[in-house]
């Protein structure tokens, strides 16, 4: 199976994805330079759990935006979807390119 361009999306989806997906990095960035110094970082502090639960919720962001394009397009379990952001252009690729941010499994 070959990428194949499934549409163009509009500016405001880019800018959300974008958004969601720096949000997602950058806590992943905080939680690893929070995990080197682990006496900041207990389970039970509020800094931790503040942390998890927005990770969990931009997840959840990431997965809700997805969703509505692979429910539109039918991507099946062999497939998977990833942005040009040059172009703007959804792309369904086949699960076995990694594509990072740009992947639907983020």
């Amino acid at each position: 199976m070959s990428n194949k361009v499934l549409c163009t999306l509009p500016p405001e989806d880019i800018r959300n994805l974008q958004d969601l997906t720096w949000m997602k990095s950058a806590l992943e960035d905080l939680a690893i330079v929070i995990a080197e110094q682990n006496h900041i970082l207990r389970e039970d502090s509020e800094l931790y759990l503040r942390l998890i639960n927005d990770y969990k919720e931009y997840l959840i962001k990431i997965n809700d935006f997805w969703s509505i394009y692979l429910k539109k397009y039918h991507i099946s379990d062999n497939e998977q979807l990833m942005v040009d952001y040059k172009t703007q252009e959804l792309i369904i690729v086949p699960k076995s390119i990694s594509c990072c941010e740009k992947s639907v499994n983020n």
